[in-house]
């Protein structure tokens, strides 16, 4: 009995999967993504985003304009944030949870600040952190940024980063990563570079814990999943719901990591924790919150 024939010019999903894998090995940047969270349920869709957002589409980034203005608003915009009710409260609530000094701040997958509301949000942020904290040093990463952008922003003092698979402790300086909405494969990336020095990171990003309740993807990421035991974890979107800040912000958290399970000196986080690590072996349905609008 004759085999069926393939066309020529077909190409077999084992060879599709190995080409994929040869890239992802090659390029320092592999696993950059972009993020948009998942909604369950059954509630309505939320209002359209706000137009030429494209914080979350890098194909549109690297050919935008800068923006009149740009700087003055950027400015603006730190002062507003220094003031906001819920920055004060997140600032302080994470000075709480990982207190001390970082001598250096690095950010990644913060998005084209030319044409996103949301990334120019968490860049007045990102300033705000290093201040609190006191670091003399901000770099960035992001590999959809045009180059004109990333000159802008080196006019604000920020310096280009290594990219997340190059994260490492830094020498005699304690380091804070903040990373809004970044694919768990970078996050994983990050944990890995410091495996060997995890009670030295402090992450503000998306909660881990609701990776862990949601599942989002297929299954939860390997590496978020192994440092579930060690984290300790505080929620800085407190009092967002409804608010337009809700958008840059929500499921923001602060991350640290105990060297040995059991380390946390709240008890009622290590609880939410052990909480968190078994819910991975059993998905939980759960809504995300619907994004303001602005």
């Amino acid at each position: 009995m004759s085999q069926p024939r393939v066309e020529r010019g077909t190409v077999s999903r084992f060879m599709q999967q190995s080409k994929q894998k040869k890239q992802t090995q090659e390029d320092p940047d592999a696993g950059w993504s972009t993020v948009r969270r998942r909604r369950r349920g059954r509630n309505p869709p939320p209002p359209p985003p706000p137009k030429h957002d494209t914080c979350c589409d890098p194909m549109q980034t690297a050919s935008a304009e800068q923006p009149a203005n740009w700087r003055e608003d950027h400015e603006r915009r730190v002062q507003s944030l220094r003031t906001n009710p819920w920055c004060l409260e997140a600032l302080a609530t994470l000075k709480r949870h990982a207190p001390g000094e970082r001598a250096v701040v690095v950010c990644y997958g913060l998005g084209s600040t030319y044409e996103s509301w949301n990334a120019r949000h968490q860049l007045a942020f990102l300033v705000l952190l290093a201040e609190a904290y006191e670091a003399t040093s901000i770099q960035l990463h992001d590999p959809f940024l045009s180059k004109d952008e990333l000159e802008a922003l080196e006019g604000l003092n920020i310096e280009q980063a290594q990219p997340p698979r190059s994260a490492k402790p830094y020498h005699g300086a304690r380091s804070l990563y903040f990373m809004p909405h970044c694919p768990a494969q970078i996050y994983a990336d990050v944990l890995k570079g410091f495996a060997q020095a995890l009670d030295e990171l402090l992450i503000v990003g998306n909660s881990f814990l609701s990776y862990a309740k949601r599942r989002i993807g297929d299954d939860l990421h390997p590496g978020i999943r192994e440092a579930l035991p060690l984290l300790r974890e505080a929620r800085l979107d407190g009092g967002l719901a409804g608010d337009a800040l809700e958008r840059p912000f929500g499921d923001l958290a602060a991350m640290t990591f105990s060297t040995t399970f059991g380390d946390s000196s709240d008890d009622d986080e290590g609880v939410v924790v052990e909480e968190a690590s078994a819910e991975v072996e059993a998905p939980v349905s759960a809504e995300a919150p619907a994004p303001a609008v602005f």
